[in-house]
């Protein structure tokens, strides 16, 4: 089978920024998924929340 070779151009959104509250920390996150349009959702377990990043986007929302 092939293999294409992508290139990394990934910025970091969310975490490295110690456990918290904010947009950009997450506190324990416990799963990941990517939608068809490349949206981020994260269930950030310790803040009982989900966080979603809009593709291209600089901040996350909370949508639950």
């Amino acid at each position: 089978p092939k293999f294409k070779k992508w290139e990394q151009n990934a910025i970091t959104v969310a975490g490295g920024n110690r456990k918290g509250q904010q947009l950009n920390q997450l506190n324990y996150p416990y799963g990941i998924f990517i939608d068809k349009n490349k949206n981020i959702f994260i269930a950030d377990f310790d803040n009982h929340r989900i966080v979603e990043w809009k593709y291209n986007a600089n901040q996350g929302q909370i949508i639950a």
